[in-house]
């Protein structure tokens, strides 16, 4: 094949320096062009993106350690107010009993009480009971704080 510029017919006129060398398919003077090196472009990418995937990583990590931190608080607090709630249930029960029981003791007269003792027993004892349930129902379940 002939060189455009050489042809009649076809005027062109090519500068020297974008002529393509047809025999090697190269840019005249393209041993002195300075080519990056993509392999190396790509290890960069991949070092920005690994560090950018183990950031990412790490904050999953630290999301995910708090929310067990949470879950874990919040099983204790549950298992404690069970317990709590428990424990309060028996000594509210065995108070109640031993009221009945002096009471029963005062009926047979087993046991001497006046009257002004046995009337402050039976209400210390009920306003005892209702004011230790009503703050062991209001901690168990307390709404402010939905646990």
């Amino acid at each position: 094949m002939s060189d455009p510029q050489d042809d009649p017919k076809i005027k062109l006129k090519l500068p020297a320096q974008v002529r393509l060398d047809l025999t090697t398919g190269a840019l005249p003077g393209s041993k002195d062009l300075q080519v990056p090196d993509i392999s190396k472009l790509f290890e960069e990418e991949q070092i920005t993106l690994d560090s950018e995937k183990q950031e990412g990583i790490r904050k999953l990590k630290l999301e995910n350690d708090i929310l067990q931190a949470q879950h874990d608080k919040i099983k204790s607090d549950n298992t404690a107010r069970k317990n709590l709630g428990i424990g309060i249930f028996v000594l509210v029960f065995i108070w109640l009993i031993c009221v009945i029981v002096i009471m029963f003791l005062t009926g047979g007269k087993i046991l001497a009480f006046s009257d002004s003792v046995l009337i402050a027993l039976l209400t210390t004892s009920s306003v005892n009971v209702i004011g230790i349930l009503v703050i062991v129902a209001n901690y168990l379940f307390n709404k402010d704080k939905s646990t």
